[in-house]
């Protein structure tokens, strides 16, 4: 397996957790971008709902609650921004290389 196989196998995780939470707690219409570049990948998810992604405390008994932190855990960085008017764009960036 080389580094690009890690970085999909991250993108797929990281893009399933966010389109996810877009689909339980945001409102449509929802819209995922993606952009590969030389060093990784850059992606957003936007939806038109009032709420805004908060990590939750890692709780070993919960079902549900993790996926903020391991959106955090597998990204180089990410983030939230405001749309005008109503709704946010969670953006995150995977880089090929390790992070030092």
């Amino acid at each position: 397996m080389d580094e690009s196989d890690g970085l999909v196998d991250d993108a797929v995780l990281v893009v399933s957790e966010l389109v996810g939470n877009a689909v339980t707690h945001g409102t449509p219409p929802i819209e995922l971008t993606l952009a590969a570049g030389r060093t990784g990948l850059v992606g957003t998810v936007t939806d038109h709902g009032p709420g805004w992604p908060c990590p939750m405390p890692a709780d070993d008994e919960a079902g549900h609650g993790r996926g903020l932190l391991i959106v955090t855990a597998l990204t180089y960085r990410w983030g939230v921004c405001s749309l005008p008017g109503k709704g946010k764009r969670v953006w995150f960036q995977l880089r090929e290389d390790p992070v030092s």
